[in-house]
Parts: C-alpha cells; sequence; structure tokens
C-alpha cells in the first residue's frame, strides 16, 4: 500500500518537523498522551503542519481533555473527541 509511519521520539515541535518529508499526508497527535501523560506544545506543532501543507489532527478523548483544552484555538485542523 505503500504507507509509512513515523513517530517522534520526543515532545519538541522540532522532532515533528524533522519526522516530515513531502510524502507526509497529516500528523496525528494527543492532547494529553496515553499513558504517559505527555503534554505537547500543540500550537508550536500546528505552526509546522501549516508551513509544510500538512494537517494536524488532535485525539482529545484524554479523560477530561475535552473540557480543559481546545485544541482548535491553537489550529489544529481536526480534533477527535
Amino acid at each position: 500500500m505503500g504507507i509509512e509511519c513515523r513517530f517522534s521520539k520526543t515532545r519538541d515541535a522540532l522532532d515533528f518537523a524533522a519526522a516530515m518529508d513531502e510524502k507526509t499526508k497529516f500528523i496525528c497527535v494527543e492532547t494529553i498522551s496515553n499513558p504517559g501523560n505527555v503534554v505537547l506544545d500543540i500550537e508550536a506543532i500546528s505552526t509546522i503542519c501549516r508551513s509544510r501543507g500538512a494537517p494536524l489532527i488532535c485525539d482529545n478523548t484524554f479523560v477530561c481533555a475535552r473540557y480543559s483544552c481546545r485544541p482548535i484555538e491553537y489550529g489544529v485542523h481536526i480534533v477527535v473527541e
């Protein structure tokens, strides 16, 4: 199928940028990652995605994340709740 999936080793937005290339179709993140409870700089990752023409998709389903964070306000294109 030619589908390749890459994972960022850290939460640094520049690591997300380094993992992208001309074939990148989208980036998917979690508001609060499970099970590590890691919080990403969603706005910085969104800025990188916009500059590369790749939509940012955010899973905002973790516990009460949908009440405490609104990823769309930080530039996320698609929010899953």
